[in-house]
């Protein structure tokens, strides 16, 4: 055998051999770690074992961690004060000065007081005069439109 095919095959056995120590003593460490009851201990066994630091100290094995304190009371207004089913949706009135298509047939409303609506869904309307009176209203899906004088109500979406 040539000295240059030895000397890699010399190396070559002592890399496997440093490798093969070095991964016995990583799977009897995760052995060991595995076997902790507690989660954080046990966590904080398997960071020492890949070497990592961790920045906090592992509670002790079977240490109970003490509940954090609650920073804010929530009091009986705060609860009344989630929406509820039988709570009227918030409505708005505004009027639209300018409407326009664009490509995939959605409207874009704008109104008098700078806000600009989207439809939602592409529509089969029709609007030639674009300057009339309307009421958005919001309910659980989202908002709706419906023009003053008019039954039909447009779903839409708040651009600005």
């Amino acid at each position: 055998m040539p000295r240059t095919a030895l000397t890699i095959f010399i190396l070559g056995t002592i890399a496997l051999t440093a490798s093969a120590e070095v991964h016995a003593q990583d799977s009897s460490d995760m052995a060991r770690c595995a076997e902790l009851e507690n989660a954080d201990a046990r966590l904080a066994c398997y960071d020492e074992a890949i070497g990592r630091s961790t920045s906090t100290p592992p509670n002790p094995e079977g240490a109970e961690k003490e509940p954090k304190p609650l920073t804010e009371e929530v009091g009986q207004d705060q609860l009344d004060s989630k929406d509820k089913p039988d709570q009227e949706p918030e409505t708005f009135a505004g009027r639209v000065t300018d409407c326009r298509q664009n490509a995939d047939g959605r409207w874009y409303f704008y109104f008098a007081n700078g806000q600009v609506w989207k439809e939602s869904n592409s529509g089969r309307q029709r609007f030639t005069d674009c300057d009339f009176e309307a009421t958005i209203t919001k309910d659980a899906f989202g908002y709706k439109m419906q023009i003053d004088g008019e039954g039909k109500k447009i779903r839409i979406g708040r651009i600005r």
